[in-house]
């Protein structure tokens, strides 16, 4: 049986992030407490081979990505991938949080599954609120937000099955360094008892297997490899 163990990791934390301002699709360089929890990371997964990394190929994504992968004990190249990018935010990019959010996002997930919204509505419901709330009408549908994102990994996958057929090798580590909402929404889409109330804070990962046809989660808003 093969499986793929994906890790996908929130970037470290940014200026932006210190000033509470949304960044999407907009750049902000790491601070010196990012590149921190990057290097703690880095630490964590230097005694993990990885098969394949990819990145966001926003700047706080590769940086974190180089960070990273850097105790590798091989050389491995880093796709940089638009499909992986945040949500667009449009007008809003660069504004507090609270001007952006009507509520947490956690308290507005919560309210959704009390008044008994289908788990599949959920997310579309939330992004194309705040589509509504961008004076530009230059955010992300949910349609082009969730067909990017599933371009993207549908091209890992594909990345993935050759590298097995090369080495002839049964089981992949795939890195995936991204941000929080791609990662969210991506696995409250695909595995579905997925807690989408919980955050994944600046610089943790999610550890995720793929095999048989469906997405297991194994550990959820970490640090450290277990």
């Amino acid at each position: 049986m093969s499986k793929i163990t994906y890790y996908f990791i929130r970037h470290g934390e940014t200026e932006a992030d210190t000033e509470h301002l949304e960044q999407g699709w907009s750049n902000s360089p790491l601070t010196e407490t990012g590149i921190r929890q990057m290097q703690r990371l880095s630490e964590s997964f230097s005694n993990l081979t990885i098969d394949l990394a990819y990145t966001s190929d926003l700047e706080r994504c590769v940086s974190s990505a180089k960070i990273l992968l850097n105790r590798q004990g091989h050389d491995i190249q880093i796709a940089k991938m638009p499909e992986f990018r945040a949500f667009n935010y449009g007008g809003l990019e660069g504004k507090k949080l609270d001007r952006v959010w009507p509520k947490p996002l956690s308290q507005w997930v919560k309210e959704l599954e009390q008044q008994k919204v289908p788990p599949s509505e959920i997310v579309p419901i939330i992004l194309e609120s705040l589509k509504a709330r961008d004076p530009e009408g230059r955010s992300d549908t949910f349609t082009e937000f969730w067909e990017r994102i599933e371009r993207g990994m549908l091209e890992v996958y594909d990345d993935a099955l050759e590298l097995m057929m090369e080495k002839q090798s049964r089981q992949l580590n795939v890195v995936i360094v991204s941000h929080e909402e791609p990662i969210r929404y991506f696995l409250h889409e695909v595995i579905a008892d997925f807690d989408l109330s919980s955050p994944l804070e600046l610089g943790h990962f999610a550890k995720v297997s793929y095999s048989k046809g469906s997405y297991h989660l194994h550990e959820w808003n970490t640090d450290q490899i277990n």
